[in-house]
């Protein structure tokens, strides 16, 4: 290129060349974008469906029409596993808009998220999660019980210095509730220094939390449609990484078998996803018998 005898062409043919460099990297930037790993909302153009190569799975038929055809006083508490990147957040996005156009009213959320921390999770983590995302989409209903729940454990909580709110007869109302289960929620998964202390403090009062949970349900499913269902949608659960607690059980055990009866007292229908490694291993039917139907996978 030096040796050309015109200096214009020259510096032209250096600029078309600097030009095709800037234009690959935006080309390179703009392609790794692409492929980015994130869930695709329901009706996308891009999914590809891949029944046919799944076997018998169908999560339609599988998840959602259990919950869509039980009675309206039972619910169904049901898992839901695959490999990692094999798309499951964006089946469960599936089912979420198929649940609402059959007249459900879904809440859906990633745990890892904002939530809990996959590399140390237990059960009261879900619990607080769960709480608070319950709270963030029904906010029109009575929060009355959880705000009870809050100013009775209020001197145990108030040492974490996680807020500012003060606890009166009027002063607690639903978005103070929705700020303290989320700073709750922030600590368990940012702040390792708070993480245990929070889990100390909850710990002892998890079945009452439960109770007021369940009440502020009730609250809420009063001024819903007749047939109405209410569905939770716990995603990422299966990202908790596995930690042995002696020779023969991990936090895996801990939370999806020891806590199994916990993870269904919440009063709405729940689908959790669980990691992969527990349905291919000797406890699979210890959690065909704990929870709803076989193991989605």
């Amino acid at each position: 290129m030096l040796r050309l005898t015109h200096p214009t062409g020259c510096v032209r043919i250096c600029y078309i060349i600097k030009g095709f460099c800037i234009m690959s990297q935006d080309l390179i930037a703009n392609l790794a974008n692409a492929f980015e790993p994130v869930p695709l909302p329901a009706g996308s153009d891009l999914y590809v469906d891949l029944t046919e190569f799944r076997a018998d799975a169908n999560i339609y038929r599988d998840l959602g029409k259990k919950i869509i055809q039980s009675p309206q006083n039972k619910h169904t508490y049901q898992l839901y596993a695959g490999h990692r990147g094999g798309g499951k957040s964006t089946e469960l996005l599936r089912l979420k808009k198929y649940l609402e156009d059959n007249n459900c009213f879904v809440v859906y959320f990633a745990a890892d998220q904002e939530d809990i921390d996959p590399e140390d999770a237990q059960y009261t983590d879900i619990l607080i999660a769960c709480t608070r995302h319950l709270l963030e989409e029904l906010k029109e209903a009575n929060s009355t019980p959880l705000k009870n729940w809050l100013k009775e454990r209020w001197q145990d909580l108030i040492d974490l210095s996680l807020t500012k709110i003060e606890i009166g007869e009027t002063t607690l109302e639903t978005g103070d509730l929705i700020k303290y289960f989320g700073k709750l929620s922030v600590a368990i998964r940012g702040i390792p220094s708070e993480r245990q202390k929070i889990r100390e403090k909850i710990n002892p009062h998890t079945a009452t939390l439960l109770d007021a949970l369940n009440e502020f349900i009730d609250n809420e499913k009063k001024p819903l449609p007749k047939d109405q269902k209410l569905v939770m949608l716990v995603d990422n659960l299966d990202r908790i990484v596995p930690i042995m607690r002696g020779e023969d059980k991990n936090n895996h055990d801990e939370i999806f078998l020891d806590r199994a009866e916990q993870l269904k007292k919440i009063k709405c229908h729940i689908v959790y996803t669980i990691p992969i490694s527990m349905v291919y291993s000797n406890r699979a039917n210890d959690l065909r018998e704990s929870y709803d139907g076989d193991l989605m996978v």
